[in-house]
């Protein structure tokens, strides 16, 4: 769950209730929130930040390898 503090759109009381509601029911989750930024992003490092987040979520909930260099380099498939 990832929300941006200045967000005019969607006020950040959205995120903390959500927040607040998966913690309650025990949900693997991660909450990122961006002091910076509105409702998108708007700087390459917040934008690096969601991604790696969600990229470790989704390693982590789906059982998958770390990523590595190596194997992003290298040509083994994506899927058998």
């Amino acid at each position: 769950l990832a929300h941006g503090v200045k967000d005019e759109t969607v006020d950040v009381e959205h995120f903390h209730r959500m927040q607040k509601a998966l913690r309650s029911f025990g949900k693997d989750a991660t909450f990122l929130l961006f002091d910076n930024e509105g409702h998108g992003f708007s700087y390459l490092a917040s934008t690096m930040e969601f991604y790696a987040a969600l990229d470790q979520f989704f390693r982590r909930t789906m059982d998958l390898p770390e990523a590595s260099l190596e194997l992003a380099m290298s040509d083994a498939p994506i899927a058998e």
